[in-house]
This record gives structure tokens, C-alpha cells and sequence, in this order.
């Protein structure tokens, strides 16, 4: 991703409302928030054309937009479309942000494209991008149990304990993302992926 001045579209998944804030299924959510405070990004407007809340800022020469899409999670790929049209984003300037039950709590597993592993999020996405050539990100929340209605879990918000570990798991999110976009997504994947909890463990 380095060498060239393309805009970058940055995606995190969730569901509007308050009473969905500081659940699981919004991890995608806090770490966008997370970044308009790192990146200096002036904030997060509700743009109704985009279907969401939409932040630009210029970074080393190239510009970011970050993305929370307004709809409910499983039609998040109308907003990213939408967005990545107007900004003249191409697929593999898309990264997408998500949760994923079937990873442990705290694990990060980069990819620059493939299928949606069962996520209706990125189901979404890939039909109105028509593409799977895009980044994500899976952020590890646990739960993934065969056989078990995981409605609860992803929708339940973070006990106390996991609530402490957050910070660490968005700065490796975020050093992933830098690492992306001022080298490339492979090494990133070969710097991040794995727990950022490892420290302690």
C-alpha cells in the first residue's frame, strides 16, 4: 500500500444505537472512535447520502476515510459502497473492521481478500462491492462454540475483565493499520496476526 497516494477506506462494523455501544458485535465501532483520536480526525458526521458516519483526514500525503455504517450490520454493504463510490476507493483500498466469534478473545487475523466466513457484515459488503478483494481485519471476541445460539454473545457487552484488555487489542488494530498503509498488507499480516494479549500471557 505504500508509494502511491490512493484514498483508503476504513470500515468499522457494528450496529447503530446506544444499546448496542459496548457490545461485541461493535468492536469495529470503538476502534473507528479509537482512531479519530489517534489519527487527529476533526470527527465522525452523520452524512444521511452515505448512510453514516463518515471522517476524512489527510495522512502522509494520502487520505483516509473512516466509515460506521448506519445500518443494522447484516446491510453494512449499501454504506461502504456508497462511500467507497464517491471517494473513488477500489476494493483493495477497503479495510473492514469486525468482530469474530470462532477467534479468541483478543486475536487478530488480517486478510487481503476471501470469502465472509459466515459473517453477514462482510456477506454484505462483498455483494455491493462485488468483490472479496478487500482488506479485513477479524478482532477475536470469543464464543465460537459448535452448536451454540451466539445471538447473546456477540450482542452482550464485554465483561469487566475483557473491558481492561481493549486498549491493547486497538493499538495492535491500529499499528496493523498503520503498518498497512506505510508498507503493505502482507506485512502487516506477518507482524499482527496473533493475540494482542500475548504479552500476557
Amino acid at each position: 500500500m505504500a508509494g502511491n497516494s490512493e484514498p483508503y477506506l476504513i470500515v468499522g462494523l457494528g450496529n447503530p444505537g446506544r444499546q448496542y455501544e459496548t457490545t461485541r458485535h461493535n468492536i469495529g465501532f470503538l476502534l473507528v472512535d479509537q482512531l479519530v483520536t489517534r489519527w487527529s480526525v476533526s470527527g465522525l458526521a452523520a452524512r444521511s447520502k452515505f448512510g453514516g458516519e463518515v471522517g476524512t483526514v489527510d495522512r502522509a500525503g494520502r487520505k483516509l476515510v473512516l466509515l460506521k455504517p448506519g445500518s443494522y450490520m447484516n446491510l453494512s454493504g449499501g454504506p461502504v459502497s456508497q462511500v467507497a463510490h464517491f471517494y473513488q476507493v477500489k476494493p483493495p483500498q477497503v479495510v473492514v473492521v469486525c468482530d469474530d466469534v470462532n477467534l479468541p478473545f483478543g486475536m487478530l487475523r488480517i486478510r487481503a481478500k476471501g470469502g465472509a466466513g459466515g459473517h453477514k457484515g462482510l456477506t454484505s459488503i462483498q455483494q455491493m462491492l462485488g468483490s472479496d478483494a478487500y482488506v479485513r481485519i477479524r478482532v477475536g471476541v470469543g464464543g465460537g462454540d459448535a452448536g451454540r445460539d451466539l445471538s447473546g454473545h456477540v450482542l452482550g457487552n464485554f465483561p469487566p475483565a475483557e473491558s481492561k484488555q481493549l486498549p491493547k487489542i486497538f493499538e495492535r488494530c491500529a499499528l496493523a493499520l498503520e503498518t498497512m498503509l506505510d508498507r503493505n498488507v502482507e506485512i502487516a499480516m506477518s507482524q499482527y496476526n496473533g493475540s494482542a494479549l500475548e504479552s500476557d500471557k
